[in-house]
Parts: structure tokens; sequence; C-alpha cells
């Protein structure tokens, strides 16, 4: 998907949602012209990360919420980010529009010095990408989009070192686990695979449902997958025997985006059609929370802290709000 269709489809959420914020933000990130697309914690949660179709990336102090580096000039919009383990490298993820039709644009993986902003090195790809994950070691970035393909490089050569192949539909999210030994992809054709990084051997794939998968997370014990998408169902997988434990239902549109908390028993969800975020207690499958938005200023990814007493919700007027996820207030 493109970020027109992305525009067009946040237009007609407006029109269907208004509520007001029932919590509070502890901090506001502010910068950005155009909607933010993606956001990350530093493992160390010292540094928050933001991009999106303003072309540029913002990097701010993970306690004040002051910017402090800013990366711009990027040929097209940053969808997708991570840092590496050791918190010294930054990944964006995105696509090229130049010089080539709608459809056709290329993918682009660039590698930074977190603290400088100088480019350590730039991968391209055939098509654009939506998802990019690091292993914890930071030798591999892996990435996925719009050709269908999980790639797989060696941050070091940038030589392509796996393509796993199987999806029927664009990739959407990707999950790496703790081991950094296995790696999930969530796809617009309704499935979430889970394949063995050392191999490249598919393991499970895991019927989402009919309907788009979107977001995919696992958790820190590295043996539960909790993935949502078009049809507004959270579920939660046994890794390892690929067997569904739970649905959690209660979103009133797509769930675009998922992230678990670092302790493993909790899960936020991203909704743009009914304007919240909720979390859940991933045990018992009950609503914790519910984080509403005014219907102009649209969540569309969010991101747990280190700690675990922050989400962070990139919204659509160019805002990135942090919120306490145990305020009910």
């Amino acid at each position: 998907m493109t970020w027109m269709s992305r525009l067009a489809g946040t237009a007609i959420l407006f029109l269907l949602a208004t509520v007001a914020s029932a919590a509070d933000p502890v901090l506001q990130l502010k910068g950005h012209t155009k909607p933010v697309d993606c956001v990350a914690f530093s493992p160390d949660g010292k540094r928050i990360a933001s991009g999106g179709p303003d072309l540029t990336v913002r990097l701010y102090d993970g306690k004040s919420g002051k910017q402090v580096l800013l990366l711009e000039d990027f040929p097209g919009t940053i969808t997708c980010m991570t840092f590496s383990g050791d918190n010294s490298k930054l990944v964006t993820a995105g696509y090229d529009p130049k010089g080539k039709p709608a459809g056709q644009w290329e993918g682009i993986v660039q590698i930074w010095d977190a603290k400088t902003g100088d480019e350590i090195r730039t991968i391209t790809t055939p098509r654009t990408l939506e998802a990019v994950v690091m292993t914890p070691d930071g030798k591999r970035v892996i990435a996925g989009g719009s050709d269908k393909n999980v790639r797989v490089w060696d941050v070091k050569t940038g030589k392509t070192t796996l393509t796993l192949k199987g999806h029927t539909g664009t990739i959407r999210g990707l999950a790496i686990d703790p081991d950094g030994e296995i790696v999930a992809s969530a796809s617009e054709d309704g499935s979430v695979k889970v394949w063995d990084l050392s191999s490249g051997d598919e393991m499970h794939s895991l019927q989402q449902s009919d309907k788009f998968a979107l977001g995919v997370a696992i958790a820190p014990n590295g043996t539960t997958l909790v993935a949502g998408g078009v049809d507004s169902t959270l579920r939660v997988w046994d890794l390892n025997s690929g067997k569904l434990v739970k649905k959690m239902t209660g979103h009133e549109g797509p769930i675009l985006g998922v992230a678990i908390s670092p302790d493993g028993k909790s899960v936020a969800s991203v909704c743009g059609l009914d304007n919240t975020v909720k979390i859940w207690d991933i045990k018992s499958g009950k609503e914790l929370n519910s984080i509403e938005f005014a219907n102009k200023t649209s969540p569309y990814r969010v991101a747990y802290s280190p700690d675990g007493k922050r989400v962070a919700v990139a919204c659509f007027d160019g805002v990135t709000r942090l919120y306490d996820p145990t305020d009910t207030e």
C-alpha cells in the first residue's frame, strides 16, 4: 500500500470517529510536518526515533522529549525503523519513488550511526518495504514489503544471505525472537509465517484470518506470538507448536500494529478506525485499558518503552504521544 492510499483511508476515518482522549500524554514529541508512520525506542530507553512521509527521521531524548538529532532529505517515505541491540545503530526502511511509476517503487534500507547521524550502509530492494527488524547481535537486517519476500542481509557486507519465500501478499509486519533465531512475518495474504533464520525453513504458517495480517510481535519469553489485522481480532499463538491459544476482540476496525510489554504480560494494539490504543492482559485476554484519541490525531503505530512504563503512539497529526499504559483517567 502506498502512502496515498493510507492518506485516503485516514481521511475516511476522520468522518467516522469523534472521541476525546481518555488520558493525557506524559510527553509529546513534535517536529514532523506530516503524519508519523513509525516509532521506535532504543533498547536503553534513552532515545526515541520517528519517521514518515515528510522525508525526515527525528531522534528525541527519551526522558525530556527534546529533539537531539535530525536526519533529512530521504528519497521517500520512511515506513519502519528499529535500533540495534547495543543502541549504536538506527535502521530505517521505506521506499524511493524517484523515476519509477507507482507500484514499481524501489525499497531502501539505511543503517545509521544513532549518535552522529552518519550513514553506515544503504541497501536497495526491488519493491517498497513495510517492515524491518535487526538481529539482537546487530549482524543482520531483515525486511519485507510489496515483493512478498522476507530478505536477510549481512550488515557488514550488505549482501543478501537469505530470501524467505512463501507469502502471496505484501508483508506488513515483522518480529524477531530474543535470541535472533526466529523471525515472524505478517502478510496481506492473511497469514503469519514463522521462519528459522539458520536454515531459512518455514516453521509454521499461522492463519491469522482470511483478511490482511498487519502487525506481529514476539514476547520476550520467545514462546508467545501475538498478531492482529483487518479482522479487528488479536490472536495469541504458541510459537513452539504453532497452536492458537487465545483471541481478543474489542476494536472496531483494523489493528494496524501490536507491541508486547518487556515483561511479556501485556500487549498494546492500535486501531485508527476506532481511534484507540488498547492494552490487554495476554494470559487472560482481558482488556486492561483503552487510550482514546481525538479524530484529528488518529493513532497509527505503537511501541513499548524498555521499562514498560510508557507506550509511544505515532499519530496522523505529526506528533508522537507517550502515555502511561496503566493510566485510565
